[in-house]
């Protein structure tokens, strides 16, 4: 069984620590972004997405956790937005701990994310995930997930 709580200040500041970090080397590694200042750049993005950080209006920073031995196994973040049709959850960023992966606490969190949504009155979940991030992408489809649009990017 997995719990979705939300992030105590302690839990935002390692997760800034981790996202940051991570944000930047995956819009690197897609060719979104040069080197040189992505970190900045990552920074820029969650001052203007998160601007009184855990406390931001709309946003919904949880930390997931095993509900057997209560152990923090992730972290995900959401947010309530319209995306043209009306409110919508916006997952905008989604972590299980290396040592906590393959074993359905992922599958199990975003199932806990969509009670959680359902009671809020929304009935949509959306998502962006990078295209090389096939694990991801293999457990969302597996719990229903479909590409709503896909953008593709040749490097030459």
């Amino acid at each position: 069984m997995v719990t979705l709580t939300p992030m105590t200040e302690d839990d935002f500041a390692a997760y800034m620590d981790y996202a940051i970090t991570n944000y930047a080397s995956e819009k690197v590694t897609t060719g979104s972004w040069p080197a040189t200042g992505a970190e900045a750049r990552a920074v820029s993005t969650f001052k203007e997405l998160l601007p009184q950080g855990i406390s931001t209006a709309d946003q919904h920073l949880l930390t997931i956790i095993d509900g057997t031995t209560d152990t923090k196994v992730g972290f995900i973040w959401f947010g309530v937005t319209d995306l043209g049709n009306g409110p919508v959850a916006y997952i905008y960023d989604f972590v299980i701990f290396e040592e906590w992966r393959r074993r359905g606490f992922g599958g199990g969190a975003l199932r806990a994310l969509e009670n959680r949504v359902r009671s809020m009155g929304l009935n949509i979940i959306s998502l962006h995930v990078f295209g090389h991030n096939k694990v991801a992408r293999a457990l969302y489809d597996s719990i229903g997930y479909t590409a709503s649009d896909v953008t593709m990017t040749k490097i030459l």
